[in-house]
Order: structure tokens, then sequence, then C-alpha cells
């Protein structure tokens, strides 16, 4: 019984201690108690007691973490875009007022790189256009990326009716993936003559 205890107590790790009390039971007589059973008895005890301390020392499983992913998003397929700012037009700027615009878009590539628009834009300078154009985003998963475009179409006023064609320079701010607010300046020009120019800020949201 005693090397049964030993051989447990090395296959264990345990502290001896934890094995005092079943050897005093073995080895120690009880008067009027059977030492055969006592003895079966003790070792029973002694042995499920340090089966237990051993389960409780080991230490629990590391538990799995799941992985976050850092992948980029991308920016939505279609999105509408509302602008409102300041325009001029004409040699020295002589016509000036509000400037707004609506328009539509549309992400080419899978992240949103390139992307086009179109759409309407007019003027308290006395003027309106119809566009297209072609932007570019070169960091379109961040969020904040500079943006350029160009665009073409037709503008019309009091005393033409015509091409225009603009160049913008911007900067897009995007706190969530469907929301982005925009910075833009645009140089333009219609029918060889200056403007329409224009500053303006807007708020996009993806479709």
């Amino acid at each position: 019984m005693l090397l049964l205890l030993l051989h447990a107590q090395r296959r264990m790790g345990l502290d001896a201690n934890l094995w005092l009390p079943a050897r005093y039971l073995l080895f120690v007589g009880v008067e009027g108690v059977e030492m055969t059973r006592l003895r079966f008895l003790s070792f029973v005890v002694a042995y499920a007691a340090c089966s237990a301390a051993a389960l409780s020392a080991q230490d629990p499983e590391p538990q799995e973490t799941e992985e976050v992913s850092s992948a980029p998003v991308a920016q939505p397929r279609f999105s509408v875009r509302g602008e409102v700012g300041h325009a001029w037009i004409h040699e020295g700027g002589r016509d000036r007022g509000i400037y707004y615009g609506f328009r539509l878009g549309l992400r080419l590539d899978p992240n949103g790189l390139f992307r086009i628009d179109g759409g309407l834009t007019g003027s308290g300078a006395g003027y309106g256009t119809i566009e297209f154009g072609i932007e570019v985003q070169p960091l379109p998963t961040a969020i904040v990326t500079p943006l350029a475009g160009i665009g073409f179409g037709g503008l019309g006023e009091g005393d033409f009716s015509g091409s225009v064609l603009r160049f913008n320079l911007g900067v897009s701010f995007r706190p969530t993936r469907r929301l982005a607010i925009r910075a833009v300046g645009q140089l333009g020009t219609h029918g060889g003559a200056d403007g329409p120019h224009a500053v303006y800020g807007g708020l996009e949201l993806g479709l």
C-alpha cells in the first residue's frame, strides 16, 4: 500500500505533507477498528484528496481570443452628394454668388480609388451646369484622403450656352464607411472665358 502511495506521489508531483493523514492511519492502530478495512478506506480517502488537489493545481487552459480583422473597408459602390459654397465667374470674378450642387457617384474599383460622378450645379453668379467627371482618391480606405478630379459638360447663362471644363482638388474625411465630409476647391473655364471657380463643402452618403 505504501508503495502505491509513493508511486502516486511521484507521478502527481505533490507535496509529501498531503500524505501525512493517510500515513498516520495506515501505520497507527485505532482501537476497536479493524485495521485492514481502515487502511483500505484511508488509502481511498487519501488518494481522492490528492487527486482533487492535483486537479485544482493545474493551470486552466488558455482561452482562444477572437482575432479582429484589420482589413481595409471599401467605400460603398454608389453615393449621393450635396454641395454648397461660394462661386465666381468671368474676368476679375465680377459675377459672384452662392454655389450649390447635387451629384451621383459610382465606385469603379473594389476599394474606391477611381470614381465617376454626374450631376447638376448652379450659382447665384448666374449660371448652371450639367457635368460628368472622374475622381481619384489615393487613400480610399483611410479616414482622411486627398482627392483630385476633372469634369466636363455644358454651361448655360444669360449670354452664353456651351461647354464647360473644370478641375478640382480637395480632401475627404470619412468618419464612417457610408458618410464622408468633403472640402473642395475648383477651377473652371467655359468657352475660353474665365470660370466658373468655386470653393465648397460637401456631404456624401453611400448607398
